[in-house]
């Protein structure tokens, strides 16, 4: 994987890293960047380190696999940092899998893309499912759609 940073914006650091399958991504490097950047700083965490990787299914299973103990491919998974820093920790997407997705509910790849990206930020941030996490999700993809 190649990493890199896209533009450093003074309130926050983000290393997105694309693997081979990243094409499939429906997101540009520097457009999930903007993104992760606006809803980190519309959910209060401007100034926090965040890394996602967009990886492909066969990468995407072998993780599911070791760390949930789930045999398949996943969408999103959440890492959150093992140590008090300003780090959030890291998000990791299957770019197969949100193509697959988008397809069969009938959405539009990017919208579902930021969709995932902001249901994994809210994992990070301690969120489980529910009202809460329901809400953080959609105050974060408010953010990403109004700076694409």
């Amino acid at each position: 994987m190649t990493a890199f940073s896209q533009g450093e914006m003074p309130y926050s650091t983000i290393l997105v890293e694309r693997g081979a399958d990243a094409r499939l991504c429906p997101l540009a490097r520097a457009d999930l960047h903007a993104a992760l950047a606006a809803m980190l700083d519309a959910l209060g965490y401007a100034g926090r380190r965040l890394e996602a990787r967009i990886i492909g299914d066969g990468s995407m299973e072998a993780l599911n696999i070791r760390w949930m103990g789930i045999p398949g491919p996943t969408n999103i998974l959440s890492f959150p940092a093992e140590n008090e820093n300003d780090s959030l920790g890291s998000l990791v997407l299957s770019a197969h899998a949100c193509q697959r997705e988008a397809r069969l509910y009938g959405q539009d790849p990017q919208n579902y893309c930021l969709r995932l990206l902001a249901h994994g930020l809210a994992h990070l941030l301690g969120l489980d499912h529910g009202p809460d996490m329901n809400a953080a999700c959609e105050t974060a993809l408010r953010a990403a759609d109004k700076i694409l």
